[in-house]
């Protein structure tokens, strides 16, 4: 496997150090992500591990008084070709979908959980933390909390989030 050599701070090290990325900023990310998992899953590869210390900022600017970031996207490494995967318990908890980490069903649609992914990636940018420690009703209050009613979880989990945002949320991506 070659892959391009990239030099730069991941998101995560990025956001450490600059604090929450403005909502424009955040939203300019969401499109990068979403536009290069769209190119993935075209091509019929599905990364699952989407987490801010998979993405590589390549270059960092500030307009009209917002952040904007440059990222790629790194770490192939449960990565998948398959349309269904009965792999369960690939990524990392805070991110991971909650159908890849309990097995409900014999498989999963893996280009889904990589959405989730990057929705709960969105809300760190946002927030500066995950809403969740890891996608179990189980073993976390606040995915039992999301779990029984997302919306109001998602509004008062995260103060300055809109109805339409949350609802999109809710109804897209979660």
């Amino acid at each position: 496997l070659v892959m391009e050599h990239i030099d730069g701070p991941t998101l995560s090290e990025a956001v450490r150090k600059r604090g929450a990325m403005s909502p424009r900023g955040a939203a300019d990310l969401g499109v990068q992500l979403a536009a290069a998992l769209s190119a993935a899953h075209s091509v019929g590869l599905v990364h699952r591990d989407i987490k801010p210390e998979n993405l590589i900022v390549q270059d960092q600017w500030q307009t009209d008084g917002h952040d904007s970031v440059v990222v790629k996207l790194t770490d192939f490494g449960l990565a998948t070709t398959t349309e269904l995967s009965d792999e369960f318990n690939c990524g990392s908890n805070p991110y991971m979908a909650f159908e890849c980490r309990h097995d409900l069903a014999s498989t999963y649609d893996p280009k889904q959980a990589d959405t989730w992914s990057l929705g709960i990636v969105l809300l760190n940018l946002l927030f500066l933390r995950s809403p969740f420690s890891q996608p179990s009703a189980q073993h976390c209050a606040s995915f039992l909390a999301f779990s029984l009613r997302p919306v109001a979880f998602l509004m008062q989990a995260f103060q300055g989030l809109t109805v339409e945002v949350t609802r999109f949320l809710c109804e897209h991506v979660f």
